[in-house]
């Protein structure tokens, strides 16, 4: 009896988990659903949860794997679905960059305001990156 209920617990952690993630994730794709079709935008929604679900540091996927994984019953079907995704010329990477940074910068602003102390992670590698403009200084070292 106990096991069940610790599997209930399991179960319901990761649907608040899954929950909290497509709420995190929901303006990106809003921003992709007036670029791509429905279809596609559905592909990359259940792209980035089986990634979540799937990573590994040590593991990559190929594309054939991560299809499978995301559409079990039609492996074919899920890998082509994911390799028109990649190739569509409707949107880039820099969408997803710019998302990714707009959060941080917002998370960052809040911690300011509220006087916490940032601490960030920083190596010596220099990447030359673009500035973008969204409203927040973007130094182009990292």
């Amino acid at each position: 009896m106990e096991r069940i209920s610790a599997l209930g617990k399991v179960r319901q952690l990761g649907q608040d988990y899954q929950t909290r993630f497509r709420e995190y994730v929901q303006p990106v794709v809003e921003q992709l659903d007036s670029l791509l079709d429905y279809g596609l935008v559905a592909t990359f929604a259940g792209l980035l949860d089986c990634l979540i679900r799937l990573r590994h540091q040590k593991h990559g996927l190929l594309l054939s794997e991560l299809g499978a994984s995301c559409s079990p019953d039609k492996a074919p079907a899920g890998t082509k679905r994911i390799s028109n995704l990649l190739r569509s010329q409707n949107w880039d990477h820099h969408l997803l960059e710019e998302f990714i940074f707009q959060k941080a910068f917002t998370q960052l602003q809040e911690w300011l305001k509220a006087q916490k102390r940032v601490f960030a992670l920083w190596d010596d590698r220099v990447v030359d990156l673009p500035i973008l403009s969204i409203g927040g200084p973007r130094n182009t070292r990292r």
